[in-house]
């Protein structure tokens, strides 16, 4: 489904984008859904990501091989935690120093590229068409790393992100997606005379379903993403300061960016899209611990295979879904919507009791029992 030109690289046909969003140390349950498509048949034609769903999407693009992808991001997940991959925070005698955030960012970027295999590799070496997104500060535009495509266009809804117009290291775009404004300093990179402050791709577009849609010959999209659901009732008051960041970010991000998103004009255009959203709810995870990587891979899977193993034939997957295939999810384990306008074929699935919070909640009450018993 891929042809060449002297420009890089045209998708041919209709096609599969996989979207993968950012969400930190939670990035890890992306390829454990990866995994579960991958073993129905399903396997995309083009990938996007941003943040950790970048890192995610680099991975697939190069080896277009889940099981090599996961055997990786554990290896690299066992030897490190955050706070050894970053660079040690700038604190000068006479108070901090404004640099324009904490963390230049550039071991951590070093360190990911070298365990997962992707040092020295360029955008145009990828086996599969790879788009990563940034957010330029000074614009306030997306940028996408990946080869320029002529985007679809509609009179009612123009979508023009600015493509980098160089076939540069991936480890470079990846540093420019991946840093969250005030920890990390923004990236420098310079289009012409313009020049560009990059950080996460997130601010901007954290699950860019909207790119997708509008990259030429795009018939279906999927969305792993793995940000606030809305659903959850949390005493925040007793969560760690992280989360409750992180929540925040996701929450001003995630949840208005994809439902603005589907209410885009092009995907009630003939012949839009099929989308499909999924959210492995790993609402109890820290997007710190890498540590449950292994954990975050399999309850993500399970996941996956859950909802496909309520179709008979995968490509019912991608039919339009009727209203009584939309209430059988609507189970308490279970709930899907419809999202955008009515005549958009777009569904987002949530797990409300993903296999990791079912198992969290059930030592949660052991370790209650055993400490009232004690």
């Amino acid at each position: 489904m891929l042809g060449g030109d002297k420009g890089g690289r045209i998708v041919k046909n209709k096609c599969l984008a996989l979207v993968l969003s950012g969400g930190g140390g939670r990035g890890a349950a992306h390829l454990g859904i990866i995994k579960a498509l991958y073993e129905r048949g399903i396997k995309p034609d083009i990938y996007i990501g941003s943040s950790i769903g970048a890192i995610i999407s680099a991975m697939m693009a190069v080896y277009d091989n889940v099981d090599l992808a996961i055997e990786k991001y554990l290896d690299f997940a066992r030897k490190y935690g955050w706070f050894n991959l970053v660079d040690f925070p700038i604190f000068p005698q006479k108070g901090i120093k404004s640099m324009g955030g904490l963390i230049d960012g550039q071991r951590l970027i070093n360190v990911i590229t070298e365990e997962a295999g992707l040092s020295g590799k360029k955008l145009s070496q990828t086996r599969k068409p790879l788009y990563i997104i940034s957010t330029d500060l000074n614009s306030g535009d997306e940028i996408v790393f990946g080869f320029p495509q002529k985007l679809k266009t509609h009179k009612k809804d123009h979508y023009q992100p600015l493509f980098y117009p160089k076939d540069i290291l991936i480890a470079k775009a990846l540093r420019a997606s991946i840093g969250l404004p005030v920890l990390f300093k923004p990236y420098p990179r310079n289009i012409g005379q313009r020049k560009l402050a990059l950080l996460d791709g997130g601010i901007r577009d954290n699950c860019p379903i909207t790119l997708a849609a509008y990259l030429p010959d795009v018939k279906y999209i999927f969305a792993s993403i793995l940000s606030f659901a809305g659903q959850q009732n949390i005493d925040y008051f007793r969560k760690d300061i992280a989360s409750v960041f992180f929540e925040f970010l996701e929450i001003a991000t995630s949840y208005s960016q994809v439902g603005k998103s589907c209410d885009s004009a092009l995907f009630t255009t003939k012949p839009a899209p099929a989308v499909r959203i999924v959210n492995p709810g790993l609402f109890s995870i820290s997007p710190l611990a890498l540590n449950k990587s292994e954990i975050m891979i399999g309850s993500a899977y399970q996941t996956m295979q859950s909802i496909l193993d309520k179709f008979d034939d995968p490509r019912q997957f991608w039919q339009r879904w009727d209203k009584a295939k939309i209430i059988e999810f609507h189970a308490p384990r279970w709930q899907a919507e419809r999202l955008g306008q009515a005549r958009a074929d777009i569904v987002s699935i949530t797990d409300q009791r993903s296999p990791v919070e079912r198992e969290l909640k059930k030592k949660s009450f052991k370790a209650k029992l055993a400490k009232l018993f004690k």
